[in-house]
């Protein structure tokens, strides 16, 4: 029981590891591959998305300071002409001043069109004025009038619009002196060029701009950096010392970057762009743009890719553990089969399931059932040699013992032959010995020469028979020579078949 649950542990651990390797190893890939696209696509979305609001923003401030410019350009006009109308009606009273009365003073007013004309001495105070309009009335000090009176030019336009003490209205005032210290104040009414100026303001400028929705804030910055105009009223005449506005307003060149800003508690995209009017630098116009829309879309694209990712995540896992299951299935079958071949079982064949699928794994199977059938091919094949061996063995048996009778009978002709040498040898002895005799005793004569010639026929009866058994044991030579050979063949045809055998 030990055994087989180890066996069943093994088995276990094995199934894991290839799950580990089919199902967990694709998934992680798989899980990188979503990471680094998000990232990828969140990185692109991000840069293009700034980029269009970089390409927005510069838009919408150059708009902003093109308008700017053409709003001063247009309030310089007007009060270029408004100037030059002050100072004309001015120039013609001093040219006149020997007639100046009320009624002439009105007559001009009426003629060129100004609400304000009054005559004043070399004290300050109005002698004369179109309308009878504050007459006898003396500038304080301090007062435009007696700081112009008091200084050295000879004419002077006000910059400024200024409004009336005793009334709401806004008049322009421009003065021009004439001899023996009196001069002429010459005013129009500029309740226009007012409301023009205030909506031609900065101040207006950076509020409409921080209306819209993707704006959080405007503001104009003077090359001493210093906020004149601000979204948030309670920030105007702010000191800033940041780099953009160090780059934008002094330097004059276009800043952006991004950054956290506290009053809104979100991160802006800050845009700084100089502003140039009549070809002299002066300041720098500021927009933050809110990135809630860049992170938004940022949040809706990884949010998209997340569940796309998981949708893909669950289908793959799925479809990689069906098929890691398929694939541990075939692999523990063959295995198995492949475990008979080893132990020396060839009789059994694949399933058919395995041998008719289409893919690598059946490819697998295929060539492992070749495999098989070749083997016990090889087997039968060396079974049938052996056989034959065998028989040649015993083939080779049996002409060993034939050859080996040859050679006794060949070992029995050579011992006949050397007892028919010794034979003749003592024959020869013996006719020696004749001889002797027969030159001691010629009285034997013919009897003992008959001897002789009987035995020397009978020698040479011998000496053919020897002949003959030499010969035969010649071919016989030859014989055992093709056996040999025979033997030789068989040795290695035997060594051939045992080698194809252990192959």
């Amino acid at each position: 029981m030990g055994a087989i649950a180890v066996e069943k542990s093994r088995k276990l651990a094995r199934l894991n590891s290839i799950k580990f390797k089919l199902v967990v190893i694709p998934l992680l890939l798989l899980s990188v591959a979503i990471v680094a696209i998000a990232g990828g696509i969140v990185y692109l979305t991000r840069e293009s998305l700034l980029d269009q609001m970089r390409s927005s923003g510069c838009d919408l401030v150059e708009q902003a300071v093109s308008r700017l410019q053409d709003n001063v350009l247009a309030l310089d006009t007007a009060n270029q002409l408004i100037g030059d109308q002050l100072l004309t009606a001015g120039r013609v009273v001093v040219n006149n001043q020997a007639q100046i009365s009320n009624e002439f003073l009105t007559q001009l007013a009426e003629a060129f069109g100004v609400n304000v004309l009054y005559w004043y001495n070399s004290e300050g105070r109005v002698t004369h004025s179109a309308f009878g309009e504050y007459l006898n009335w003396v500038a304080p000090a301090g007062h435009p009038v007696r700081q112009f009176m008091q200084s050295n030019a000879q004419y002077l336009v006000e910059e400024e619009i200024r409004k009336d003490t005793d009334s709401d209205n806004y008049y322009k005032y421009g003065y021009l002196k004439a001899g023996g210290g009196s001069f002429v104040q010459v005013g129009i009414l500029a309740n226009t060029v007012e409301s023009l100026t205030r909506e031609f303001s900065l101040q207006d400028l950076v509020e409409e701009l921080a209306a819209g929705e993707e704006i959080v804030y405007a503001l104009f910055i003077t090359p001493d950096l210093i906020a004149t105009a601000h979204s948030s009223q309670d920030r105007i005449g702010l000191q800033v010392s940041d780099e953009g506005s160090i780059e934008a307003a002094v330097r004059g060149n276009v800043y952006s970057s991004e950054y956290f800003y506290e009053p809104v508690n979100a991160n802006v995209y800050d845009l700084l762009m100089p502003v140039t009017i009549n070809g002299r630098h002066v300041g720098a116009l500021n927009i933050g743009l809110s990135m809630k829309e860049v992170y938004t879309a940022i949040n809706r694209i990884v949010n998209m890719t997340i569940v796309i990712g998981l949708v893909a995540f669950v289908i793959l896992g799925t479809v990689l553990l069906s098929s890691s299951l398929g694939i541990a299935g075939v692999l523990q079958a063959i295995k198995a089969h492949l475990a008979l071949i080893a132990s020396g079982d060839l009789t059994k064949n694949l399933p058919e399931k395995l041998l008719a699928k289409g893919d690598e794994l059946g490819e697998i199977a295929q060539a492992t059932e070749r495999m098989r059938v070749s083997i016990r091919n090889i087997l039968n094949d060396v079974t049938q040699a052996s056989l034959e061996t065998a028989n040649s063995s015993q083939e080779l048996s049996a002409a060993t013992e034939q050859t080996s009778a040859s050679i006794e009978e060949v070992a029995s002709t050579a011992n006949e032959f050397a007892s028919t040498v010794q034979a003749m040898h003592e024959n020869a002895q013996a006719m020696v010995e004749s001889a002797s005799a027969i030159s001691a005793t010629a009285a034997q004569g013919t009897d003992s020469v008959e001897e002789a010639v009987a035995t020397t026929r009978e020698l040479k009866d011998t000496m053919v028979g020897t002949a003959e058994v030499i010969e035969t044991l010649g071919e016989q030579s030859k014989e055992i020579e093709q056996l040999v050979e025979v033997i030789t063949d068989i040795a290695d045809q035997t060594n051939l078949l045992a080698l194809n055998a252990a192959i």
